[in-house]
């Protein structure tokens, strides 16, 4: 919501109100589409959960959204908890927040949390978000980010997530 409300006030004459309709009227949209996952995606959640590990979503996205996008991609049931951003509610905020109610709901110490995380993401946002928690944080390349996701905290970066596969379980 920030970087789309930023965008739009660039225009000349965009107040507040009208931007808040555009903001509801975006997310329409983007729940009305079925998400488009990485091709490996589903093979990686359902192989890591079928191993055991436990997974979590934390998403910049509405709760509504990421439930919607879970749901359409037919993944849902493999994550024990989904968390989408509220910047109203400084708990439900990709990052921090997200990682408190994480580790609450898994009952682990900083200490555990921190040594028995893997955080992926595929923006440099995700990256520093990982780095600041202290995660190992894994960056899934894609054309547009591939020279940028290491030099943002990541401590890996993969092209496919079958690679990371590949690391945890053989």
């Amino acid at each position: 919501d920030e970087q789309f409300s930023h965008v739009i006030q660039l225009s000349k004459g965009v107040d507040h109100p009208f931007l808040d309709d555009l903001l509801i009227n975006f997310w329409e949209i983007v729940e009305s589409q079925k998400p488009v996952l990485f091709p490996e995606v589903f093979y990686v959640i359902k192989t890591l959960w079928q191993k055991g590990y436990k997974l979590a979503v934390s998403s910049g996205c509405s709760p509504r959204t990421v439930n919607y996008k879970l749901d359409a991609a037919e993944i849902s049931p493999y994550f024990e908890i989904t968390l989408g951003t509220d910047k109203n509610i400084p708990s439900m905020i990709k990052g921090d927040g997200h990682f408190n109610l994480i580790r609450s709901h898994f009952e682990l110490s900083l200490q555990e949390f921190v040594s028995n995380t893997i955080f992926i993401g595929d923006t440099n946002h995700d990256m520093l978000i990982g780095e600041n928690a202290g995660v190992l944080t894994i960056g899934r390349i894609t054309q547009k980010n591939r020279y940028e996701l290491l030099n943002n905290g990541g401590t890996l970066a993969v092209n496919n997530l079958c690679e990371l596969v590949d690391l945890l379980i053989n």
